[in-house]
């Protein structure tokens, strides 16, 4: 039997995973053994990839929920922003620029189950990572495909991504399963339903109509008029960014942090705050944000200029 070293912790690797009865039962346990899925101490743990195909950290997950925490980490999240097949890149060219979003871990493999690799999820359902638009353009997408789940945590899902993509080129169709599945159920459910069928499971999404969501409404901005020379606004930005905790961290092409933090307005168990380097301008969950000025004066750092005029803002 082979062992598995997972940060100094050794598994067993075996073909146990193929007969787990929570993963047989939802017609994904030979994606899961495909994809490195192993089974120890009431746990499943697994590989997470980069786009490279390269493991970057593991991920686990607790039957049942051991004290409400059903997943973990081994040995920590870093780098970690999706999950997909290591070859996640050829799947997608091999499908002229397509690309599916699946709700978590499982609804990717119900999708490998059906032979659609070119599938890719994040770790929480609105946690929509904040370079999202750039990661899909690294990829080669030009068309997303979204199924949510039948519930108001999908919709709102669904308005999220779809506010995501505008403008950015990348094309999104969100696709109604809810006349296919119960309440919250969701693409694997849908998976179940059609009784681990790849051809009707295909068939379906290719004729699901599409989900019908609000007009977009684009979200107010912030923009300030700095009354400092640019090398004394890059300095306050730079000793902003260095309160926050994010200075010398990688950002965007256009100046926002890759990976988001904890904000320092409230207790944030889930970091989803953003820091833009060029603008100075500190995006915190929802809809805040924060100007490079009032970061400034909540962590008492000094500067003078005249005062910032607001051209068009939004409530803060």
């Amino acid at each position: 039997m082979k062992q598995y070293n997972i940060n100094d912790t050794l598994y067993q690797l075996n073909d146990n995973i193929i007969t787990d009865p929570h993963l047989v039962q939802r017609g994904i346990a030979e994606s899961a053994y495909a994809m490195r899925w192993i089974c120890d101490n009431h746990s499943w743990v697994y590989p997470i990839f980069d786009f490279d195909g390269n493991v970057v950290t593991h991920r686990g997950k607790r039957y049942p929920d051991k004290d409400g925490k059903k997943y973990f980490w081994v040995p920590g999240k870093q780098g970690a922003i999706y999950y997909h097949h290591p070859q996640i890149a050829k799947h997608v060219a091999d499908n002229n620029g397509i690309l599916y979003i699946a709700n978590g871990e499982p609804s990717v493999l119900a999708y490998h189950a059906a032979g659609i690799y070119n599938t890719l999820s994040w770790f929480g359902e609105s946690s929509i990572p904040m370079t999202l638009a750039e990661d899909l353009n690294t990829l080669g997408v030009k068309q997303v495909i979204y199924a949510p789940d039948n519930d108001n945590a999908g919709l709102k899902s669904a308005i999220k991504l779809r506010d995501t993509l505008y403008g950015t080129g990348i094309e999104l169709t969100a696709l109604d399963i809810f006349a296919h599945v119960d309440n919250k159920g969701d693409t694997n459910d849908l998976w179940i339903a059609l009784d681990f069928d790849p051809d009707r499971f295909i068939d379906t999404l290719s004729n699901c109509p599409s989900l019908v969501l609000p007009v977009y409404d684009p979200p107010k901005q912030v923009t300030y008029d700095y009354g400092l020379q640019a090398d004394d606004r890059d300095e306050l930005i730079e000793e902003v960014a260095k309160a926050l905790g994010v200075w010398g961290q990688p950002q965007t092409n256009d100046g926002w942090t890759r990976k988001p933090f904890s904000s320092p307005f409230r207790e944030d168990r889930h970091p989803s705050a953003g820091f833009n380097f060029k603008t100075g301008v500190m995006n915190d969950f929802g809809d805040t944000s924060y100007s490079v000025h009032q970061l400034a004066e909540y962590f008492g750092i000094e500067y003078t200029e005249s005062t910032p005029k607001v051209h068009h803002t939004k409530d803060l």
